[in-house]
């Protein structure tokens, strides 16, 4: 079942965690609450789409959600939309030496690299249906095959997806697979676009100054 948090007084009792002040700059009601939500999903295991338009910073709440979980692994992350369809299974899972044309050593994938921690997917939207039908047995087994083995082999995985796209709609129009979409959306956060926060550009502006003046007191008047 989908939560939407973001939209839930259900988080109003958790406290926020400082730590996550550093990397989601924003004191508005609903950084507030996205922060909230990041404090009470962040320790469980099942999966999270993360939506959002472009370029809200929906990698560093993937980013938020790993710190929180405890999880000893890596957070690995991967944009799907930068791999070629025809390579992105083997980036993917991994493949044994020999597998196809070029395959001249074993390669470990990036779900077995994130075993014991997060494999976060950006653009998840773009993964090709074939992919999606190997991503989504993983899901339910949590094990993998390699491109071109034939073992089974076991990962501890957590899956945090990301799109900017309306999964639905791709849906409908047979783009992605909805026993997938149901696996990868068990909870669901919204990340808001600026122009619903501009009350915490200044934050993010001084945040900004501060990285960028090496210790100095560079400050930004109301002007600037």
């Amino acid at each position: 079942m989908t939560s939407h948090w973001a939209a839930s007084s259900v988080i109003d009792q958790y406290p926020i965690d400082m730590r996550l002040d550093d990397l989601l700059v924003g004191d508005t009601p609903v950084m507030q609450s996205l922060k909230r939500a990041i404090v009470l999903i962040g320790p469980s295991t099942v999966p999270v789409l993360i939506q959002g338009p472009t370029g809200t910073g929906k990698e560093v709440v993937a980013k938020a959600l790993h710190m929180m979980s405890g999880r000893t692994g890596p957070m690995v992350p991967l944009n799907c939309g930068a791999i070629p369809a025809d390579l992105l299974e083997s980036e993917l899972f991994g493949h044994e030496k020999g597998a196809f044309t070029g395959a001249q050593a074993q390669r470990i994938g990036l779900i077995e690299q994130a075993n014991g921690g997060t494999l976060f997917l950006d653009e998840i939207g773009e993964t090709p249906l074939n992919v999606q039908v190997k991503l989504l047995r993983a899901l339910e087994t949590q094990t993998i095959q390699r491109v071109g083995g034939g073992t089974p082999i076991p990962v501890d995985f957590r899956l945090l997806s990301a799109t900017h796209r309306t999964l639905s709609d791709d849906v409908a129009k047979k783009r992605f697979r909805e026993d997938l979409l149901f696996r990868i959306e068990v909870f669901a956060l919204t990340v808001p676009a600026l122009r619903d926060r501009t009350e915490d550009i200044p934050l993010i502006l001084r945040k900004m100054a501060q990285a960028s003046a090496s210790g100095s007191t560079l400050q930004l008047t109301p002007e600037a």
